[in-house]
């Protein structure tokens, strides 16, 4: 797993998505719940905790590449902060751009990502300055680049921009998740 390797975490990782409970009590509020947990059973001390937003990329007609839904990365920036607040050992805002990239024939397959010039868009986006200097920063572009599924035919680029400052994890939250992947089994 292309993640595990770049946080340096065992291929065996526990994982879940959407985690609200026990961790978050009130879902109104942000962070929400837990876009993505993962957690090393040698290391339950040691659980990354993800906050992820999307946006959508279209080639343009003779023209620049649509990006749909930019704000929501600003949106997220709460969220990785609050999701710093529950204790768990590390912590990640992730930028997920999901690229069409079918109709950019002019392009090699490789190449039918996002360009140059929508990727440091996107990267400037958000006002970084609101986002707590512990929470790490991932951007992860998945491109369909033909008219096959992209678990046939599609790329991944995974950049790592900024590293999550590892503390130590509360020992409540060391507590919730053994409770939390024993009962899930």
């Amino acid at each position: 797993m292309m993640l595990c390797e770049e946080l340096e975490l065992s291929e065996q990782v526990c994982w879940r998505m959407g985690v609200k409970a026990p961790f978050l009590r009130d879902t109104n509020r942000k962070p929400g719940d837990i876009d993505l947990l993962l957690v090393a059973p040698e290391r339950p001390h040691a659980a990354v905790a993800f906050e992820t937003k999307r946006v959508k990329v279209r080639p343009g007609s003779q023209g620049p590449q649509t990006i749909t839904k930019l704000s929501d990365f600003g949106k997220g920036i709460p969220q990785a902060n609050g999701l710093l607040d529950v204790g768990f050992s590390r912590t990640y805002l992730t930028m997920l751009a999901v690229v069409d990239g079918r109709d950019a024939t002019e392009s090699n397959f490789v190449f039918r990502g996002l360009d140059p010039e929508g990727v440091r868009h996107v990267l400037e986006t958000p006002d970084w300055d609101t986002l707590r200097e512990e929470v790490g920063v991932l951007y992860v572009e998945l491109v369909q680049p033909v008219d096959r599924s992209v678990d046939e035919a599609g790329t991944i680029r995974l950049a790592h921009l900024r590293a999550a400052q590892s503390r130590e994890q509360s020992v409540d939250t060391t507590s919730r998740i053994l409770r939390f992947f024993e009962s899930s089994r």
